[in-house]
This record gives structure tokens, C-alpha cells and sequence, in this order.
């Protein structure tokens, strides 16, 4: 089977040579919308979506216009239902930057740090929802992409692991918005780029699976973060190895984590498990219809998830399903207009529907219905943004900054449901 996998943001949706491991696909996810626990009282979080890189080799138009006024780009069109929705473009980037998530924060701003703009950042920035404006903040402990990147309960902000020049990193940093400082915590056991992780109700960070490298390769072992201790300790090990899957906290408390890759020489899985926080135990549940890796995962409003997209054993998939947690089974909704893969922006809006954003070369959006199980094209963006963070804002509206394309990569704009 050939083995199909992501690679860094920098090479996003474009096929490339590499003298050890021949032709393959490139491309990356993370928005994370955890930052919705805070705004619901710490209530349990959204995952939208996870990062996708491929195995590390061995060897537009800018607008500084606030978000109320009208920006240089503004497209509004109506979906096949009558939905009309819209995106203006906010402030530039200070740096180019992709494969890092773009996580809202307590006070309604939202953090993007590191990613890469040719090589690791270390840098990070800070947008203003009010100013529509971008400005520095401080500068993690070592570059890094492809982490995990959590808000945390006490409103500071974990990123763990990801990579830094092809190698997977074990080291952690905190963010604290009140001093706009970045600290070094405890480190991970293993290093591991692109493990799935959500932050559980008791506010420690579940991290799983992911990247170790080519002597370690494909991880199954887990590991829990603690805010009080600021330290790393074992979680078991999953029924599988899991590269590039999605981890999703349902409203009992439990983590789904659904397919990925087993192995560099494998196709993606169908299985999905469950990590049980009181148990401290993982359990297989039901298998999804298709085999994916590097998919969107999505809470929706009635507890049930949305799987979105992916790379199957052909290619970008345009396919969904839902996964019941009542019943422990998936089952088949509508499709996507376009296949979407690695960093898939999947934000659960106010209403209850799922904006579905980047993932692929087009600048296109689509909605997905829950009550209806349908998807309807939404307005396009200005540019691709196949490598962006995605963040829901307070307000409701969505804030899509940085790109894989190098012509957007500094490129933000905002959707307005």
C-alpha cells in the first residue's frame, strides 16, 4: 500500500522529492477551540480540528482597516440553502507564519506562536478582535511547529512537543497573557510532533500518539500534563499507534480519538478508542466507515462529533460521518463540496452549525447543518489558506490568519456568519 502522509506547512498541498522517501503529499493542521471552555466557564471544550505533517525527512492583499470598517475584500454569497455569510480581511501578519494553531484567549485576543515561515519560529503574535490589528509578543524557548497547543483553565496557554528543523521536540512552554511571557514547563517523556490532544474537564492535558522519528517512529503511549505541578506523567498506551489522528473530549469527560497512521508503511485506520480520565484506561469503541488520518473532529451542540475529511488510502477525502457517543457507532452524513485534508479549520459556530476552512488549494468554505446532515458552500475567502489557524471569537465571528501558500501567508481575514 502506498503510504500517503502530510508534510510541513511550508510545503503544504505540494508534492515534492525527497531522496529517502520519493513523492509524497504535503500538508498540516491546528486550530484549536478550546479557548471556548473559558468563555463557557471552563465548560468542556470544542476540538475542532488537529495539525497534519508528513514523517521529518531523515536526512494577497494586506489590510490594516479595523474589523468594523470595510476592509479591502469583502465577499458574500448565498449557499445552496440561502445561507449568506461573509469574509473581510483584518490586519496583516507581522510574519508569514503556518503550522501553528491560533488559540483565543480569556481576554478575547487571540495567540498564534511559532509555526514556520521557511524555517521554525519562535516568535509570536497577538490579534486584537477590537483593533483588527496584529502585535508582537514574546518569543517561546526554542522554535517550534506542529505542537500541541491547549488553553489552559488557569488562562495560560500550553505548547508541547511539535518539531524544529525535521526534529520532534519533547520540551513545553507556557504563555501567559497578563505578562506576555513564554516560560519553559516540564517536557514530555518522548518527543513527538502532531500528537492528539485535548484538555480534559479536571483541567489536565491529554497528549497522545504523534511522531517520535525515524529510529522511534509511529507513538501509541500517552501522557497527561499537569498545571499544577507543571509536569508530564505516563497515560497508558492506546489499543493502537496513532500518527496524525484527531482527539475530541466528549461531554462525559471521555477523549475519542479517531484514525491516523499506524505505521510509515500502512494506510490510514478505521478504528477509534476512547480514554476513560477515571480509569485511566484506553478501550476500543466503534470503527468509522472510512479510513482517515489527518481529519477535523468536531463537538457538536448534542454531544454527537463530526469527522470531516482527511487523507483515505486514495487521497483528500470529501466524506463525513458522525460518531454517537450514546451508542459507541458512526454513522454516514452528507459530503463536502471539495476534499479537505491536514489543517482543516472545523469551528463549531453560535448556532450550532461547522464552518469548514482551509484543507485544501481553494479559497472556498462550506457550512455543515447538523439537524439537516448536509453540507452548503459558503463565501469564499480572499485567499487559499490551506495551513492557517482558525479561532472563533467572542462575538461569533472567525479569524483566519496565516497560510502554507506563500502568497498568503501573512494574509488574516474574518468571517462573519
Amino acid at each position: 500500500m502506498v503510504w500517503v502522509a502530510l508534510r510541513r506547512l511550508k510545503l503544504v498541498f505540494l508534492l515534492h522529492k525527497r531522496p529517502d522517501q520519493g513523492r509524497v503529499l504535503a500538508s498540516s493542521c491546528f486550530t484549536m477551540a478550546l479557548a471556548i471552555a473559558w468563555l463557557s466557564a471552563c465548560s468542556l471544550p470544542v476540538v475542532t480540528t488537529r495539525p497534519a505533517a508528513l514523517f521529518p525527512s531523515q536526512t494577497a492583499i494586506p489590510s490594516s482597516a479595523p474589523v468594523g470598517t470595510e476592509a479591502e475584500h469583502s465577499a458574500g454569497m448565498p449557499s445552496r440553502s440561502g445561507v449568506i455569510g461573509g469574509f473581510r480581511t483584518t490586519g496583516s501578519l507581522a510574519t508569514g507564519r503556518g503550522g501553528c494553531p491560533a488559540i483565543l484567549l480569556p481576554n478575547g485576543q487571540v495567540l498564534l506562536a511559532g509555526g514556520e515561515d521557511g524555517a521554525p519560529l519562535a516568535t509570536a503574535e497577538l490579534y486584537d478582535p477590537l483593533l483588527g490589528r496584529f502585535s508582537p509578543t514574546g518569543h517561546m524557548s526554542t522554535p517550534r511547529d506542529l505542537y500541541s497547543g491547549v488553553l489552559l483553565k488557569n488562562g495560560k496557554v500550553l505548547l508541547a512537543g511539535g518539531e524544529a528543523f525535521s526534529s520532534p521536540l519533547a520540551s513545553a512552554d507556557l504563555y501567559d497573557p497578563v505578562t506576555g511571557v513564554f516560560r519553559e514547563t516540564g517536557s514530555l517523556s518522548k518527543a513527538r510532533l502532531d500528537g492528539a490532544s485535548a484538555m480534559l474537564a479536571d483541567g489536565r492535558v491529554l497528549v497522545a500518539g504523534g511522531y517520535a522519528g525515524p529510529t522511534e517512529g509511529v507513538l501509541g503511549s500517552a501522557e497527561l500534563y499537569d498545571p499544577i505541578t507543571g509536569g508530564f506523567l505516563p497515560a497508558g498506551s492506546m489499543t493502537l499507534p496513532r500518527y496524525l489522528a484527531a482527539a475530541t473530549l466528549l461531554a462525559d469527560g471521555r477523549v475519542l480519538i479517531t484514525g491516523g497512521y499506524r505505521t510509515q508503511r500502512e494506510g490510514p485506520t478505521v478504528s477509534a478508542e476512547l480514554y476513560d480520565p477515571r480509569s485511566g484506561r484506553f478501550t476500543t469503541t466503534g470503527s468509522m466507515g472510512t479510513a482517515r488520518a489527518a481529519h477535523s473532529a468536531t463537538l457538536l451542540a448534542d454531544g454527537e462529533v463530526l469527522i470531516a475529511g482527511g487523507i483515505g488510502d486514495r487521497g483528500p477525502l470529501q466524506t463525513a460521518e458522525l460518531y454517537d457517543p450514546a451508542t459507541g457507532t458512526f454513522s454516514a452524513v452528507g459530503s463536502m463540496a471539495e476534499a479537505r485534508s491536514g489543517r482543516i479549520g472545523a469551528i463549531r459556530l453560535l448556532d450550532g452549525r461547522v464552518l469548514m476552512i482551509g484543507g485544501s488549494e481553494s479559497p472556498s468554505t462550506e457550512l455543515f447543518d447538523p439537524p439537516t446532515g448536509t453540507f452548503v458552500v459558503a463565501a469564499p475567502m480572499s485567499v487559499a489558506h490551506p495551513g492557517s489557524g482558525v479561532a472563533l471569537l467572542a462575538d461569533g465571528r472567525v479569524l483566519v490568519a496565516g497560510s502554507g501558500d506563500p502568497e498568503g501567508r501573512a494574509v488574516a481575514e474574518v468571517y462573519v456568519p
